[in-house]
């Protein structure tokens, strides 16, 4: 139940901002359940150990010293995940009643959805402030759910905007609007936030990497060993190329591929930092990343795209999507028109994986969406498509055990068999928080695993 404070709820239902894709998922089970969910931050934080570093229970001895010594005036405690044994877990807590104060800050959806997991504002996310904000000021943060409010504005703000806690502003508003400076660092350190969880700016940076547990499972999931030959089709910003690097002892071929320009420095950073040294990282559309027969380019793994046929023991596509399992989520600007456009490119990325998997090779496949088109269909079509790849048991590592709800979704076709093999984390099967004690399992974000092996 939604408690009310002054006028203000502590966080609204989710709701798509078009029409036409609200009424599309309006035909799902648990449609409010859902909505539910995906408005409210998952009841836990992970961060994935770098054991290249060193081994996760003196990791995990570093951060409970850490949480110690921060002075948030909270306690947490965390825990290593008893099957995923590099990923420790930390039990947030909200939400909690706050009383909002007179004068307010605007951040945007993006920033709003930060706070709501435990991040202080940047500046960068400033959008505006009430005129007499100064330096050391007490605030209210409120997200612009419309995106409508236009940088440096002031109130009376008419669009519709929702509380997230209060925090101390780190400038004048003068400084952050008038200033020809661009202001860099935190804006706003958020010290009564609707849910509490750990700030994990520069938390032990070179020791754990946040990452949430669906991603964490993808690397335990694709298993691989020290001196194969590896492919990270859509590796940027580098989580899961830098965890697969881990696994494989720094040892081997790791190629890791990503078309957007702009993500290449956060993706070679990530790398640097965990000590990565076995990743080739390129900037290339992994759709058009295989060789054709005619060609003379590349002979061999070691070096640019594109790759001959049969050159990967193991292939993971995180495929693009329409990430709509990402929480919390107030709301979601997607359109029908962008919906459907991910279906085509994810089958294009598939088409190329097959082609550079070797026999007896394992691809996984992940998402962190929740829509049957680009989950479970696109699992039904590639088994269709080629009849030398078959689905595989993901083992000790299928910790979300509600696949099987999945064919509860309209353009499912796969067998009940089929379907106990994917790992899907649905946010409208979360149970709510008051009528059972909450698993990392299951109360995550929305995700898709599908493991699969190339036969001849």
């Amino acid at each position: 139940m939604r408690t009310k404070m002054n006028n203000f709820s502590t966080i609204p239902t989710f709701h798509f901002q078009d029409q036409e894709v609200a009424c599309h998922f309006t035909k799902l089970n648990q449609y409010q359940h859902l909505k539910d969910n995906l408005s409210q931050p998952p009841r836990f934080t992970t961060l994935r150990c770098n054991t290249l570093k060193e081994n996760a229970g003196e990791i995990l001895k570093k951060v409970n010293s850490e949480l110690t010594a921060t002075k948030s005036g909270h306690s947490f405690k965390a825990a290593l995940h008893p099957v995923l044994t590099d990923l420790i877990v930390i039990t947030n807590s909200g939400p909690v009643h706050r009383e909002p104060v007179s004068k307010e800050v605007i951040v945007d959806r993006l920033c709003g959805m930060a706070v709501l997991r435990g991040s202080d504002v940047f500046a960068s996310g400033l959008l505006a402030m009430s005129p007499s904000i100064c330096r050391g000021d007490k605030v209210s943060l409120y997200v612009d759910l419309s995106s409508t409010c236009l940088r440096g504005s002031l109130p009376p703000y008419k669009f519709k905007k929702v509380y997230l806690g209060n925090g101390t502003s780190h400038f004048n508003r003068h400084e952050v609007f008038s200033s020809s400076t661009t202001l860099s660092g935190i804006g706003i350190s958020v010290e009564e936030p609707l849910y509490i969880s750990p700030k994990l700016n520069n938390f032990l940076p070179d020791l754990v990497f946040p990452q949430n547990l669906p991603s964490c499972i993808c690397a335990h999931v694709l298993d691989p060993q020290p001196g194969e030959t590896v492919l990270d089709m859509c590796a940027a910003p580098g989580g899961k190329t830098c965890h697969i690097g881990t696994l494989m002892q720094n040892s081997g071929v790791l190629i890791a591929l990503d078309k957007a320009k702009k993500k290449m420095d956060t993706l070679k950073s990530n790398l640097l930092k965990s000590g990565c040294t076995i990743a080739q990282v390129y900037c290339q559309d992994a759709s058009k990343s295989v060789q054709d027969g005619s060609s003379n380019d590349s002979p061999g793994v070691l070096g640019s795209p594109p790759y001959r046929p049969e050159t990967f023991d193991r292939i993971l596509l995180d495929a693009p999507c329409s990430a709509l399992g990402q929480r919390p989520s107030l709301s979601n600007p997607i359109t029908m028109k962008e919906l459907s456009s991910y279906p085509p490119l994810q089958r294009k990325l598939l088409i190329a994986a097959v082609k550079l998997l070797k026999v007896g090779g394992v691809l996984v496949y992940s998402t962190c969406t929740f829509t049957s088109s680009e989950n479970e269909g696109q699992i039904s079509w590639l088994l269709g498509e080629f009849p030398n790849i078959q689905l595989e048991s993901q083992g000790k590592f299928h910790l979300n055990k509600e696949s099987d709800r999945c064919s509860q979704f309209p353009g499912c076709t796969l067998s009940n068999e089929q379907l106990s093999l994917l790992q899907s984390f649905h946010p409208a099967f979360i149970p709510p928080t008051a009528s059972c004690m909450l698993s990392p399992n299951i109360d995550t974000i929305g995700f898709f695993i599908a493991k699969l092996r190339k036969f001849r």
